[in-house]
């Protein structure tokens, strides 16, 4: 397919979506991120979402999200939502996430961006990405994720800077990623002081958390 961009919308996400959506993701880093990563990398990755729900389930799924949104985020108004979806008429073609767990640090986490490997390059991430950035809280100042080798350079179109290049384990399998973050206002030199020594705590727990399994890995195995 050609460059231009698409005319598609953007809505909030509903757990209807999820299977759908599961497989998107697998699609995605099938086509994707086998470009970057090994066949068993990359089968490790597309497993974390093979699972199908069934209808029962994703009734649950969606009883326990109204019930959240009721204190949390009471509207459908896609201006509320932390997850969405883009889509052409019924088919959905791109998912992105954030959670504002971090919220104590003015900052949230961006989780997930696939965008169907057939419409690539055509605005889809793009939109999914600055409209997730739009719907932050005021108070938050910076979004961090952690980014595929694949996704880097997409995020960094988008204004995101590398912060460290790292890994985790997925079934015994070291998958390597990418910690980067973007302000959304510019940090006085104290707030950005403060948030780069937290910051770098959280990286040290992880990196101990990953080599303390690769060491026992190396040594039992």
């Amino acid at each position: 397919m050609s460059d231009h961009k698409l005319d598609f919308s953007v809505r909030k996400f509903t757990s209807e979506d999820i299977n759908t959506v599961s497989q998107l993701k697998q699609n995605s880093i099938r086509s994707l991120n086998s470009r970057d990563y090994t066949h068993e990398q990359t089968q490790v990755l597309i497993d974390r979402y093979s699972r199908e729900f069934n209808s029962g389930e994703i009734a649950f799924i969606n009883y326990i999200a109204n019930f959240f949104d009721t204190f949390s985020n009471p509207s459908s108004d896609l201006n509320q939502a932390k997850a969405l979806v883009a889509h052409i008429d019924d088919q959905i073609i791109g998912y992105a996430a954030i959670s504002n767990l971090d919220w104590l640090n003015n900052s949230q986490t961006l989780y997930e961006l696939f965008v169907h490997p057939e419409y690539i390059r055509k605005g889809v991430g793009t939109k999914l990405l600055q409209t997730l950035e739009t719907n932050v809280e005021n108070n938050c100042k910076v979004i961090n994720l952690f980014a595929s080798l694949t996704g880097k350079p997409f995020y960094q179109a988008n204004g995101y800077k590398i912060v460290n290049y790292s890994s985790f384990y997925i079934e015994g399998t070291r998958i390597p990623i990418v910690k980067m973050e973007k302000w959304l206002v510019k940090p006085s030199e104290t707030e950005k002081f403060f948030w780069d020594i937290s910051q770098q705590g959280k990286r040290n727990i992880e990196w101990l958390a990953t080599e303390t399994v690769a060491f026992f890995r190396e040594t039992f195995s």
